[in-house]
């Protein structure tokens, strides 16, 4: 196993809203998640933390 440095880089979402009274999530909020995917999908290897 190797070990590499943490090289922290902070990637701002956008804030994720959802529809008034409702689990769904607004049209803006799914391509903010959707760029989220493709990062992930690029580099597979990273660790993300959300808050």
């Amino acid at each position: 196993m190797i070990n590499l440095a943490r090289i922290p880089k902070i990637i701002t979402l956008p804030n994720i809203e959802y529809e008034y009274d409702k689990a769904d999530l607004r049209p803006e909020s799914t391509v903010a998640l959707d760029g989220l995917v493709k990062t992930l999908e690029d580099n597979p290897n990273i660790t993300i933390e959300l808050r």
